[in-house]
């Protein structure tokens, strides 16, 4: 309970990704664990107690609630 709850919308960013086209189920990501860019300014995504999942697909990303892919999901929509 300190963060607030986002696993909840993960299915649906991963729907809205692959209804775009931005990603598809062959997509991987790299997922470091932190996840930045130079755009947002210092605001810095992490996945819960900091775990990197490294390179996976969306189907590891929603069983892992991997908070990076999703960001990444959502920067490209």
């Amino acid at each position: 309970g300190l963060s607030p709850v986002g696993s909840i919308f993960k299915p649906f960013t991963a729907i809205a990704a692959l209804e775009e086209g931005v990603i598809d189920l062959d997509t991987q990501v790299n997922d470091v664990g932190a996840y930045r860019r130079d755009e947002l300014q210092g605001y810095v995504g992490r996945n819960n107690d900091d775990v990197a999942f490294g390179v996976i697909n969306i189907l590891e990303a929603l069983r892992f609630s991997s908070n990076y892919f999703f960001l990444e999901s959502g920067w490209r929509l």
